[in-house]
């Protein structure tokens, strides 16, 4: 059973083999890295992967001291993992959204981009990196971009060169890796920049402009490039942060000087120096503009996610404060903390972008009273002073907050509470169920049946599952009510609603997995009659379906050079039509052995010339050794079963949190789920209800092609 550090490993690996994997995924993961910039990549990474709406993390012991709020009673901890000591530890953060506070909380500053901070913003660009805003900041910031990725490939090369091996970029040479990962570079540090100053970035970029992205498809590729777009974007939001937080001070001092305290409003704050425009009639505020707690803070435009938030994390007790009116107990989780106002430029603190770092402690109280702009927390109200306190003796605070450790063996103690695999044996007719039930790839029965007739080793079969199977599924048996999430490491099985992140699910490794599907097919209990006959020439239907894309996405240069031949005779028809005759010539050895050669020779001009494709999701090798496999000699299996063993099927919490970021890009909100059961019948469904809150990208709906290599 693998350890809760384990397991957070094994997540964070997972997260950064995806995290390139999708236009929308990287995207979505920029968003997050850009609004909690001071983190290194790596942490940006996990709190993506476990929340992707954080907007400011910090421990539980600086909430608590330093801004004077609380962790809510069963909020979920973001896991860390810290490998600064001898050996790995966790470490778990909370987002702001997880807390509560007093009447009158600590401030936390978030910085704002506005209209009025553009000229100010672009002097500094322009001094700071020679680059001058006249085409806006979007324009000056893309060309800042640019020029920063050139840098940084200049700087680094040889780390970059260094991580080539088993990613898309294996076999470019140095110039095109150079090529590939300033491309990417650029565009990312471009879109993150203009994600944090609120400029419409999906508006500016499309999917094709991020096409260098898939290349860094091994999680040390993506991990060399987003250290370098984290680092970059560090940088750059540091100055302008600075740059925007000097200009409020400025303002502010400016309107302290023209006005005296006649002119003070009735909410007893500065008065308003708007233009008319920003307000009503009776001088409110604009409507939908105020942001009074930091409850409240904005989460940020949120466009995809590696992982699902949600479900996962690890679920902190509270301290006794945590009521559920929000009112903290009296000198406990109220304590206040010392004031410390914002940076004026001066030397940026080393640590990473946490709440609890220097520069993001909240502002003194002469931070200003603009509370229109989103993000920044503060308020026109003046509280009476309070009457002064006894100071509550250090040992009685510490008594009262838990500690990292505590908090840590609260969470193992209430696992131990949970439903055990392995305490309760899983019966193996419910194992066999949930292999059987495809692992949510379309056909996969059929296609691991195929695998097995060509004499594969387990090992090769296991590989072939471990990439088939992906997400989760649930299943009623008269047993029990079973979870099972497809990982990394195999196939992990609890009872209940959930098992990805459970320590105590079982785990059925991937080469178990093949070892007990080839005695299932042995047996003849596996797949139905119907699928094992058909098998072979679905297998046949992939493979055209694959050639007959790759060229089509051939440039017109290459099909004026002869690429792919052996196919000139394949128009007019369309899709399905002559996939379906490219399927039956599949048939003939000495047609495959054509179309081998011309492959052959696609794909090693391809590696010296990437525009021969017009997208690069396609794969040369694998087609070539789909073609070879259709010459080996087969095994047959037969069955009885006219179908597979009914059992009824359920949504699991993992299903559910895993299709969020999703869900969220496409303009929804999952508004509850809820189960039911079907009219005089004892079958239960469940029910998921999303909401639309905001239109769909115009990236949507995309082409076949791109939804199947490139899935939300």
């Amino acid at each position: 059973m693998p350890s809760k550090l384990q397991t957070y490993m094994q997540m964070a690996d997972e997260a950064q083999r995806q995290i390139t994997g999708s236009y929308r995924g990287w995207t979505g993961f920029l968003t997050t890295a850009a609004r909690l910039y001071k983190y290194p990549y790596a942490e940006q990474v996990m709190i993506h992967a476990q929340h992707p709406d954080a907007t400011a993390c910090a421990e539980y012991d600086f909430w608590n001291e330093k801004m004077g709020r609380y962790v809510r009673r069963g909020s979920k901890g973001i896991a860390l993992i810290d490998s600064s000591g001898e050996r790995p530890r966790l470490r778990y953060v909370f987002d702001v959204s997880d807390t509560g506070g007093r009447e009158f909380p600590k401030s936390r500053y978030l910085w704002e981009y506005w209209e009025e901070h553009a000229n100010a913003v672009s002097v500094m660009l322009e001094s700071r990196y020679g680059v001058d805003g006249k085409g806006g900041l979007p324009d000056q910031l893309e060309r800042i971009a640019s020029q920063l990725a050139e840098e940084y490939w200049r700087d680094y090369k040889r780390d970059i060169l260094a991580i080539v091996d088993d990613s898309f970029l294996y076999g470019y040479d140095e110039f095109n890796v150079g090529a590939a990962f300033q491309s990417a570079a650029a565009v990312s540090i471009a879109y993150s920049l203009m994600s944090r100053c609120g400029l419409e970035a999906d508006d500016r970029f499309e999917h094709e402009d991020f096409l260098s992205i898939f290349d860094f498809n091994t999680p040390e590729a993506a991990a060399e490039l987003g250290t370098a777009v984290s680092r970059i974007n560090g940088e750059v939001l540091r100055q302008i942060e600075v740059t925007i937080k000097n200009y409020e001070r400025e303002k502010l001092a400016e309107r302290s000087h023209s006005h005296d305290r006649a002119d003070l409003h009735q909410e007893r704050g500065l008065p308003d120096s708007r233009p008319d425009a920003e307000r009503d009639a009776g001088g409110r505020e604009t409507p939908g503009q105020v942001r009074e707690t930091a409850q409240e803070l904005p989460s940020g435009a949120q466009t995809g996610a590696v992982q699902p938030s949600g479900a996962v994390g690890e679920a902190v007790p509270a301290p006794a404060g945590d009521r559920r009116d929000g009112e903290p107990e009296t000198g406990a989780d109220d304590a206040g903390a010392d004031e410390v106002g914002g940076r004026d430029g001066g030397a940026e603190s080393p640590r990473s972008d946490e709440m609890g770092g220097a520069d993001e402690q909240p502002e003194s109280a002469g931070g200003g009273d603009h509370s229109q702009r989103a993000g920044i927390q503060l308020t026109n109200d003046v509280p009476e002073a309070e009457p002064a306190q006894p100071p509550i003796p250090q040992a009685y605070q510490l008594s009262l907050f838990p500690t990292e450790e505590e908090q840590i063996a609260y969470i193992a103690e209430a696992e131990s509470y949970m439903p055990s695999a392995f305490s309760m044996s899983i019966p193996q007719s419910d194992i066999d169920h949930i292999l059987r039930m495809e692992g949510n790839a379309d056909y996969a029965r059929m296609k691991i049946a195929t695998e097995f007739s060509k004499g594969k080793s387990v090992e090769e079969i296991a590989a072939f599952l471990k990439n088939a199977f992906h997400g989760g599924n649930g299943v009623v048996t008269e047993n029990g009510r079973y979870s099972a999430w497809y990982a990394e490491d195999g196939i992990h099985i609890a009872n209940g609603d959930a098992a990805r992140y459970l320590t105590s699910a079982k785990v059925v490794s991937w080469q178990e997995a093949a070892e007990r599907i080839g005695q299932l097919l042995e047996q003849g209990e596996y797949a139905a009659n119907v699928e094992l006959a058909e098998a072979p020439g679905h297998e046949r239907a992939e493979l055209a379906q694959s050639i007959w894309y790759l060229r089509q996405d051939l440039n017109e240069k290459a099909r004026a050079q002869g690429y792919l031949s052996c196919l000139s005779d394949m128009r007019g028809g369309g899709f399905p039509e002559e996939t379906a005759r490219l399927a039956e010539r599949l048939r003939d050895p000495a047609f495959r052995e054509v179309l081998m050669d011309d492959l052959a020779q696609l794909r090693s001009d391809y590696r010296e010339d990437r525009s021969l494709l017009r997208f690069h999701y396609h794969k040369p090798d694998k087609i070539e050794q789909g073609l070879r496999e259709l010459s080996l000699p087969r095994r047959e299996y037969r069955t009885e079963m006219a179908e597979i063993p009914a059992v009824q099927r359920f949504i699991t919490e993992d299903e559910i949190a895993a299709a969020k970021s999703a869900i969220k890009t496409l303009g929804g909100h999952i508004v509850k789920v809820e189960d039911y059961t079907i009219p005089t019948s004892d079958v239960v469904h469940r029910l998921v209800i999303v909401e639309k809150v905001s239109p769909t990208p115009r990236a949507y709906p995309r082409a076949f092609a791109k939804i199947k290599k490139a899935p939300l």
